[in-house]
């Protein structure tokens, strides 16, 4: 993530809508759809700032903002003169005809940044939403605050990266596991131990 967020240039209004978009994506941990489909009047700046999506199945949530996002979005809304009544309906982010930008166009611009990166594995948006969900799990927050971000409906669903990264924990542990000697499988005791041994069972 951070190698992706260093790649957009910020000398040019382009890379500041980019920046913006790839960090709002990652910081809330939305489905690209959800990101794409917002409007200005969708995002609160103001303490705490914070981003109203709508989910599946039309449900409503809010998710708050890093304040450093918050910040590039107050920058990048100045910037597109977007901070006035009458533009509270306008796509949040937006193409040349000022249409809502589309799943194609977020896939290019993150496409675009992962290769400047030389990041070779291929990172979709759904890519970033994972991502946030497995640090944000790392970092010790609860499952069920991860559940509201993320919008899954079951928690069973948030469960899946629990369940990865104990996963990942238990590998990491297992490259240290020689330090811990292994106990012979073929061990030759005397017969004074074999029967001490066998006075338990009497």
């Amino acid at each position: 993530m951070v190698r992706i967020l260093e790649q957009p240039n910020t000398e040019k209004l382009q890379g500041r809508r980019d920046l913006c978009f790839i960090s709002l994506l990652y910081d809330t941990g939305a489905r690209v759809s959800e990101v794409t489909a917002l409007k200005v009047r969708d995002v609160r700046l103001n303490n705490p700032a914070k981003v109203t999506f709508l989910g599946k199945g039309r449900k409503i949530r809010e998710v708050p903002l890093l304040t450093i996002t918050a910040n590039n979005l107050r920058l990048y809304l100045d910037e597109q003169k977007l901070v006035t009544p009458d533009k509270l309906d306008h796509p949040l982010f937006f193409n040349r005809q000022r249409n809502h930008l589309s799943r194609t166009g977020a896939s290019y611009i993150l496409k675009k940044y992962t290769n400047a990166a030389d990041i070779e594995k291929r990172v979709s948006p759904h890519v970033l939403r994972h991502s946030k969900a497995m640090h944000l799990l790392e970092s010790g927050t609860n499952i069920f605050y991860i559940k509201g971000v993320l919008g899954h409906e079951d928690i069973a669903t948030t469960e899946i990266y629990a369940k990865a990264n104990i996963e990942i924990q238990r590998k990491a542990l297992e490259k240290n596991a020689e330090i811990v000697p292994l106990i012979s499988e073929n061990i030759e005791y005397d017969q004074d131990t074999i029967e001490w041994l066998k006075s338990f069972g009497r």
